[in-house]
């Protein structure tokens, strides 16, 4: 029973983490991601691409910067930044992804996916 509980406190604690990073990102909050981040074992790389994402859609260009740059964001993360900029009409940061990193309006999150071009578009 305790080891139970000791499992569930730390899931619990990871959730609450989780949620934190997101909702940083999400309301552009650097601080909190930076600080987030340097805390060691707590916040995974998957963690980090939607908090990249979140970032992007609601056009937090500093804090997307900082996640591109700082935490080492792979180029599929870049990629899935754009389009979600790109949905959420955050020009700024759809502007320095193409123009600063180099991703691809034309480029295919997946083969089902539209480009992010036809994303944009509609």
């Amino acid at each position: 029973l305790f080891e139970s509980l000791l499992l569930f406190l730390d899931f619990f604690s990871r959730e609450v983490m989780l949620h934190k990073l997101l909702s940083a990102a999400s309301s552009g909050n650097l601080k909190t991601v930076q600080q987030m981040y340097m805390q060691e074992g707590e916040i995974t790389f998957d963690n980090l691409g939607h908090a990249l994402a979140l970032a992007a859609e609601e056009d937090h260009l500093e804090t997307v910067k900082w996640l591109v740059t700082e935490a080492f964001a792979t180029e599929t993360e870049v990629a899935t930044a754009l389009h979600s900029a790109a949905l959420g009409g955050a020009f700024k940061t759809v502007k320095w992804l193409i123009e600063e990193r180099g991703a691809s309006a034309t480029t295919r999150l997946t083969k089902r996916h539209p480009t992010t071009l036809h994303s944009a578009a509609q």
